[in-house]
């Protein structure tokens, strides 16, 4: 990735301390319907998601991400504003959001991740986190999100 725009790349240190992480791949992703857990919903659920997340807003849209990691806002385009959001949530998913998504939408293809890492604009839009000390991508070609690779370089 030649132009990566990085995010929490002191992290990585800290993370490889971290026990074993699922790679991202094969397993199922959630429905694209399915939203990340609202504010509301952590505090009725007795305040244990509420203490497992720290809350995000973006797009008019709430939701939870594993505290001490990166909220990353990708800039795809010139023009003014981020255009899209992820984060890694509690349980390790990867989440992202944009302007007309209706709300944050679970990355396809199963990932689950430590922390962000950056994302790169190079070669259309590639989105890179850590599992541990290893980085993963995946690239956004032909209207959909590629599976989960090691990153090049």
């Amino acid at each position: 990735m030649r132009t990566v725009h990085k995010t929490g790349l002191a992290a990585a240190a800290a993370l490889a301390g971290l026990t074993a992480a699922v790679v991202p791949g094969s397993s199922a992703s959630a429905a694209p319907s399915a939203a990340a857990p609202s504010v509301k919903t952590a505090a009725r659920a007795g305040g244990v998601a509420a203490a497992a997340g720290c809350p995000v807003t973006r797009f008019g849209h709430a939701g939870r991400y594993k505290c001490h990691t990166r909220v990353m806002d990708a800039y795809w385009d010139s023009r003014p504003g981020y255009d899209e959001t992820f984060v890694i949530a509690p349980d390790r998913t990867i989440w992202h959001i944009w302007g007309r998504s209706g709300g944050w939408k679970r990355m396809p293809n199963g990932g689950k991740a430590d922390n962000m890492a950056g994302y790169d604009t190079a070669n259309g839009r590639t989105v890179a986190v850590w599992v541990g000390s290893t980085k993963w991508c995946t690239n956004y070609k032909n209207n959909k999100w590629n599976a989960w690779h090691k990153c090049r370089g």
